[in-house]
């Protein structure tokens, strides 16, 4: 049984899974989301999962774009 595109993509690690940060990479992390690219385009170009970015932007305190819902006005309830 052959496994399909998504699935193979869910499975493969990083390439650069379990491997350090270093400096450069994480200054590479700040303009990519100083550029409001995704959390899944920033973790595709640094190589890296989803989570693992996350979680490194968060150590060097760096936000990361976030999709909101824009709010509904109230003014029809009073």
């Amino acid at each position: 049984m052959e496994l399909g595109l998504k699935a193979k993509k869910m499975m493969a690690k990083a390439e650069n899974s379990g491997k350090r940060w270093s400096a450069k990479v994480g200054e590479q992390l700040r303009e990519l989301a100083v550029s409001s690219a995704t959390l899944s385009e920033i973790a595709e170009k640094l190589n890296r999962t989803k989570s693992a970015t996350q979680a490194r932007a968060y150590t060097l305190r760096v936000g990361l774009r976030r999709f909101r819902t824009q709010r509904r006005s109230l003014s029809k309830w009073g």
